[in-house]
């Protein structure tokens, strides 16, 4: 089980690093989880322990919220343009080390571009991110946790178990101390119980075990229903295909393809489409900024020759309209407004792959918008 160091910023994204730090101590084990408030012993040199950690952990999750690029020092200069922060110190010690660097964004943070970061981070801006969103914070913690491959502690040793043998009609119970593998099924065969609770625990598998003398009871009764079972497995978020109403896998869009290459000309592209439609993607999950009415088939499709900075699409329009991108990763980036009631979204940096585009609208009357696709940043 690889080691994770939990970077952030107080002030910007605290709670947030503080919340996934204890999903992933309870998954993984605290010792495997390293955050500094959580993970520094009182009285010992923090700069020694940091570099220590940073040395020896194998992916960083780095938590970028709203304020994390612009977070200024008491003099009014960016933390980020100071050699001895300490987030820029920890994130780039993680890129010279070459280790997996997860960019975290929270509360709707968008990734930052090359250009607005010290060299020492620029390579962060290349790394593929993942969004947290507070609406569906569970699900998404568990699929991140799931693409970075970090599984739960290997055993708990010495634990006490009951086995049940025999058929149904006579059950024999007997205890044992044998090792039991952490997150294991509950099943009637085997169960995991404290101690103390061994008798309590016979009876009630026999009871199970056996399905009792009463005609209206099934011999097969297992464990309740709210007890872990092999088939059991944590919420997550929308797969592609799951999202019902809307066709993520479309070949075809409503207003047409476009194939573009990194660099390419003329910057911007822009197409006409319709907002609006008879799905409402505010009930389908997606995050907080996923919102609007659309029509099932993208409106746009873009197919990204190769790897760029960045990827950027705006729409306008004289109705109130939103965006949501569905990138070559299967990730979601939505927004609803950003210039006034125009919306802009940027991916960055852009991979090579299908990137599917919807204009919604805030009623599912159409309306007419256009939709720009560009390579350039947003000015602020």
């Amino acid at each position: 089980m690889g080691a994770v160091f939990v970077s952030y910023r107080r002030g910007d994204t605290e709670g947030q690093a503080r919340a996934l730090f204890t999903e992933l101590a309870d998954l993984i084990g605290r010792d495997s989880v390293f955050m500094d408030v959580d993970s520094i012993a009182l009285g010992r040199d923090f700069r020694q322990i940091l570099q220590e950690r940073l040395g020896s952990c194998d992916l960083m999750l780095a938590l970028i919220g709203p304020d994390w690029l612009d977070i200024k020092d008491a003099s009014g200069k960016r933390r980020l343009e100071t050699p001895a922060d300490f987030v820029r110190q920890e994130i780039a010690a993680a890129l010279r080390r070459s280790i997996p660097v997860t960019p975290v964004l929270v509360q709707g943070a968008q990734m930052p571009v090359p250009e607005q970061l010290p060299d020492d981070l620029k390579d962060l801006a290349y790394r593929n991110a993942f969004e947290l969103s507070h609406t569906r914070w569970e699900s998404d913690v568990a699929e991140m946790i799931k693409r970075l491959g970090l599984r739960k502690a290997d055993a708990v040793e010495s634990r006490p178990t009951v086995t049940v043998t025999g058929g149904a009609d006579r059950p024999v119970v007997t205890g044992s101390g044998g090792a039991v593998v952490a997150g294991g099924a509950f099943s009637r065969k085997t169960i995991a119980i404290g101690a103390g609770a061994i008798l309590l625990a016979a009876v009630l598998v026999a009871l199970l075990s056996s399905g009792g003398d009463s005609d209206d009871r099934d011999s097969s009764t297992s464990l309740p229903s709210n007890e872990p079972s092999s088939d059991t497995v944590p919420p997550s978020s929308p797969s592609p295909g799951s999202t019902g109403s809307l066709d993520v896998t479309a070949d075809e869009a409503v207003s047409g393809s476009q194939t573009l290459d990194p660099g390419f000309e003329p910057d911007p592209v822009t197409v006409s489409v319709q907002a609006g439609g008879d799905v409402d993607l505010s009930t389908l999950s997606l995050g907080s900024e996923c919102v609007g009415w659309a029509v099932a088939r993208p409106d746009v499709i873009v197919n990204l020759t190769g790897s760029g900075t960045r990827l950027r699409f705006y729409a306008s329009s004289s109705s109130d309209t939103a965006l949501a991108v569905l990138d070559p990763n299967d990730g979601w980036h939505c927004n609803d407004d950003t210039d006034g009631n125009n919306p802009d979204v940027t991916v960055a940096p852009s991979v090579p792959g299908t990137y599917r585009v919807w204009v919604t609208s805030y009623s599912e009357a159409t309306a007419d918008a256009t939709l720009g696709i560009t390579e350039a940043a947003r000015s602020r």
